[in-house]
């Protein structure tokens, strides 16, 4: 019987752990007490002016695998993955600080015709400056950096390619941000209707927020 090395062994779990944790959602490790919490809501909303996506399981909307936000104090970047199933991006156990949006990875699986299968492709884009896509994260408070619209037009070469390694996108797509307390409050709500986070430390500050949102 043949044995795996243990550089090989190491490779492929750290693949798996990879793969299994792009796959499930946040956990909030640190209590309101010591640390801040972001929400984003985010799609990609795929345009076809050229009819090349195939009509076959085209999504009208797919959400991210993962955002990035940047410290505006040291630079450091905070990495955010999305709540299973949605596009509710969080950011857990930020220290507090100016934080800014900086890109955002989409992975968009298309049923291509010239290959006769499914295509799956990284696509990442950067936000721009004018999305102004910045916020103050302090501790205790959840906070919502509103709804990121991203809009692009398919072109025949995502047909015919796929793979892991993210292509950048920045100039042939529209980059949208939004807020609104109406946005907040709905967000808020579906993030806590998981069990995962309504028994978790934070669901008494989400409450709060949600409070002062409805208050008159």
């Amino acid at each position: 019987m043949s044995r795996v090395g243990p550089a090989l062994l190491l490779a492929v779990i750290a693949l798996v752990t990879a793969g299994c944790a792009g796959r499930l959602s946040p956990t909030l490790h640190e209590p309101p007490s010591t640390a801040g919490l972001v929400l984003l809501e985010c799609y990609l909303y795929p345009e076809d002016p050229h009819h090349v996506r195939s009509k076959f399981a085209a999504a009208d909307s797919v959400p991210p695998r993962v955002a990035y936000l940047e410290s505006l104090t040291d630079g450091h970047a905070e990495r955010g993955h999305p709540v299973y199933g949605t596009g509710y991006v969080l950011f857990p156990d930020l220290e507090p600080g100016e934080y800014r949006l900086t890109r955002v990875w989409v992975e968009a699986r298309e049923y291509s015709t010239p290959l006769s299968r499914f295509v799956s492709t990284d696509y990442m884009f950067r936000i721009p400056d004018e999305a102004q896509a910045s916020l103050r994260v302090t501790v205790g408070t959840p906070s919502y950096l509103g709804h990121l619209s991203i809009r692009r037009g398919y072109a025949w070469e995502d047909m015919k390619s796929g793979g892991s390694h993210p292509i950048p996108r920045h100039d042939d797509a529209r980059v949208i941000l939004t807020r609104s307390q109406g946005a907040e409050a709905r967000a808020w709500t579906e993030v806590l209707s998981t069990k995962k986070y309504r028994r978790s430390k934070w669901r008494g500050a989400i409450e709060k927020r949600l409070a002062e949102i409805a208050a008159p």
